[in-house]
C-alpha cells in the first residue's frame, strides 16, 4: 500500500502541473500532447497498480464484499476513461497534424499561383 500511497502523491502532482500546462500559453500543441500522452499513461499505470490490490484483497468485517465489489467498479470505471483519453489524444494529434499539413499545402498553391501570375506578365513566361 506505501507504493500506491506513494504513487498517488506523484500522480496528483502531476495531474496538477498538467493543469497548469494546459492552461498556460507557454507550451505548443506538440508539447502539450507528449504531455498528456505521459501523464495519462502514468495515471492507466497507477490504476493498473490500484486494480492489482483490490482484486487481491481479501475481504473482511472492516472491507465487506461489497465495498471490495464497488472498488472494482470504481477502478474498472477509471481505467475505461483513460483508454477513452487516450483515444482522444491520438485523434486531436492526428487531427492537428492533418491541419498543419492542410495549412502548408494551402500556402504552398496559394505562392504557386502569385509566382504563376508574376511569370505571365509582359514576357509570356509561364510558372508550372
Amino acid at each position: 500500500m506505501t507504493n500506491i500511497q506513494s504513487e498517488r502523491q506523484i500522480i496528483g502532482n502531476a495531474l496538477r502541473s498538467w493543469y497548469a500546462i494546459a492552461n498556460g500559453t507557454s507550451l505548443d500543441n506538440t508539447d502539450l500532447t507528449s504531455v498528456a500522452d505521459k501523464n495519462a499513461g502514468d495515471v492507466g499505470v497507477y490504476l493498473n497498480m490500484i486494480a492489482l490490490a483490490v482484486n487481491q484483497a481479501i475481504p473482511s468485517y472492516v472491507l465487506p464484499v461489497s465495498t471490495l465489489a464497488s472498488y472494482k467498479v470504481n477502478v474498472a470505471t477509471a481505467r475505461a476513461e483513460v483508454v477513452t483519453v487516450m483515444g482522444g489524444l491520438r485523434n486531436a494529434e492526428a487531427a492537428l497534424i492533418n491541419a498543419k499539413t492542410n495549412s502548408y499545402l494551402i500556402s504552398l498553391g496559394q505562392h504557386r499561383k502569385k509566382l504563376s501570375a508574376k511569370g505571365s506578365g509582359s514576357s509570356g513566361a509561364r510558372w508550372q
